[in-house]
């Protein structure tokens, strides 16, 4: 089947890379992190990470991928410079907070602002 390169082995990447896997895809999951799980990883990534495996995912830790160009993924990690083929990418990269400086607030702490990862949080631990 098609070649696919997911981007991102936060929750999201790894269950749709071993769900495409699973059904014969041949699937690359590229991570700029050194460890599978995201920047703020869940209690159940190394489960996660160990079926994405089992299922016959590749994955590239410490890897960024940088550009994507006629057919190809550009990334630059541990390994080196390389270009993977691809013909359907999964951008799986998450959010980031933003930065008091981009919210505008001044001094050392924005009182009330909280980032989304925290607010989902405790809103699914039922804190108001």
């Amino acid at each position: 089947m098609s070649e696919v390169l997911v981007a991102g082995a936060g929750r999201s990447g790894m269950l749709v890379s071993r769900m495409l896997a699973e059904r014969g895809v041949t699937v690359t999951l590229v991570e700029r992190l050194p460890a599978p799980g995201g920047q703020e990883p869940e209690a159940d990534a190394v489960r996660l990470a160990a079926s994405a495996s089992r299922a016959g995912v590749r994955m590239m830790l410490g890897t960024l991928a940088a550009e994507f160009r006629e057919g190809f993924v550009h990334t630059l990690g541990v390994e080196g410079a390389a270009a993977l083929p691809a013909q359907v990418i999964v951008v799986a990269t998450g959010s980031r907070p933003r930065t008091r400086a981009e919210l505008e607030i001044a001094g050392e702490r924005g009182a009330g602002v909280l980032p989304v990862s925290v607010t989902h949080h405790l809103l699914d631990s039922g804190v108001l």
